[in-house]
């Protein structure tokens, strides 16, 4: 690894958990933070519920964010590396949506920023990993079918369900409420799977890096959607729990869970 620059990466990972730390922390013990978007019509009460769901998600991932970065700075590692931008690349999802789909909080300007310093710190993350040691990287075969399966699962069930929300909203010419999903997931995280599948069938050295990346970013994403259809069925109490999301989110995150223990235990790198 180039350490100038993971070190880089490092720090603006560090700036990015602290604001999201803080924002997200506001997010649960400050009531008024969505209670005033609320009124003005901006979202409903769904999306209300499901917002302080994703702050309770989103603080604990911000913390291990955090102190995944100082364990970096005490003993670098491409692994760790990896397990930062994953994390990272969650952190990024999250303000994505607020910043495109406009959550005016009072914290707006905040969600924007996170939202740029998570961009660069994944872009100098990714720019810190050698070309000329990719060949090094060595992953065993049945982990990288696997993996590789899992991401074309994915792709499987939720490329079609995506298709299929936004074939109804054209034919209404009204949004989803929550309609940046599709627009991250099908205008970047799929592409970035189906690159990472691509990438491990030809043996590239970056596509093992790239898969587990995206392989915490299931975790993460998927176990917080099934926390959230939780939250909002038993804390919101304003909807039935919805079994069919929640029964697929809860299986590809545990699923997720076992790969990326399967993934990280036989990944050799260079350090």
């Amino acid at each position: 690894m180039n350490l100038k620059i993971s070190r880089l990466s490092v720090l603006l990972s560090i700036l990015v958990s602290l604001f999201a730390i803080f924002v997200s922390a506001n997010g649960i013990f400050n009531r008024d933070i969505y209670l005033d978007v609320l009124k003005s019509g901006n979202i409903n009460e769904f999306l209300l519920h499901g917002s302080k769901a994703q702050d309770i998600f989103m603080l604990l991932s911000s913390i291990s964010l955090l102190i995944a970065c100082f364990v970096f700075f005490r003993r670098p590692g491409t692994k760790k590396m990896i397990f930062i931008l994953g994390i990272l690349s969650y952190v990024f999802y999250g303000y994505a949506l607020y910043s495109v789909q406009g959550m005016c909080t009072e914290h707006y300007f905040l969600y924007l920023v996170i939202f740029s310093l998570s961009i660069y710190a994944m872009i100098s993350g990714f720019l810190s990993f050698r070309k000329d040691v990719f060949g090094n990287y060595k992953l065993k075969k049945s982990v990288k079918i696997i993996s590789c399966v899992y991401l074309v699962a994915i792709l499987s069930v939720l490329v079609p369900i995506w298709i299929t929300f936004l074939f109804s909203d054209m034919q209404n010419h009204i949004p989803a409420d929550t309609y940046g999903v599709f627009v991250l997931d099908l205008g970047l995280v799929f592409p970035a799977m189906a690159i990472s599948v691509f990438m491990n069938i030809r043996g590239i050295g970056f596509g093992y890096v790239l898969n587990g990346v995206l392989l915490i970013k299931a975790l993460t994403i998927c176990l917080s959607v099934a926390f959230g259809e939780l939250y909002i069925a038993n804390v919101g109490k304003i909807s039935e729990l919805n079994v069919f999301l929640f029964g697929i989110f809860i299986v590809l995150g545990m699923t997720a869970l076992l790969i990326n223990f399967l993934f990280f235990k036989n990944l050799k790198t260079d350090i």
